[in-house]
């Protein structure tokens, strides 16, 4: 199973990025902890720098920026700091967590949670998945 994370926030064109300055990639590697993938913030379409999963509901929040969360097989206990962080619905979570869902929209509160099936090409061969997604309006 694969789960993107995405939280939104103010995409408006003149939003400005906040920068901090440059954070060497060792400190925070996509993998140092199994099921993270990557973790990131953007502006204007740019990433901003990586993060951790405590600093993403701070970061969402600021005008213009996005954070995006990819996680592969995540555990329970990857997809509760998550949930903390952004409030997700415990019925999200909960599918999240399982594999095979059928493919669906959920609206939980403001945030919606999606089920798309993939399918991709491998060794000439079509080989399908599915890639579970959070959308939703950071709050304060």
């Amino acid at each position: 199973m694969a789960l993107e994370t995405a939280t939104l926030n103010d995409t408006r064109p003149d939003a400005e990025p906040e920068r901090e300055p440059d954070v060497p990639a060792a400190k925070f590697p996509a993998m140092a902890e199994p099921g993270l993938m990557a973790a990131s913030v953007y502006c204007s379409g740019r990433r901003v720098r990586d993060i951790r999963i405590e600093e993403a509901h701070e970061w969402a929040a600021k005008p213009g920026h996005v954070v995006w969360i990819g996680l592969h097989e995540p555990s329970y206990e990857l997809l509760n700091r998550i949930q903390a962080q952004f409030g997700l619905h415990d019925l999200a979570i909960e599918d999240a967590g399982k594999p095979h869902n059928h493919p669906k929209i959920e609206l939980y509160g403001d945030g919606i949670f999606i089920v798309a099936r993939t399918a991709q090409l491998l060794d000439g061969r079509i080989a399908f998945g599915e890639t579970h997604v959070f959308v939703g309006a950071a709050t304060s």
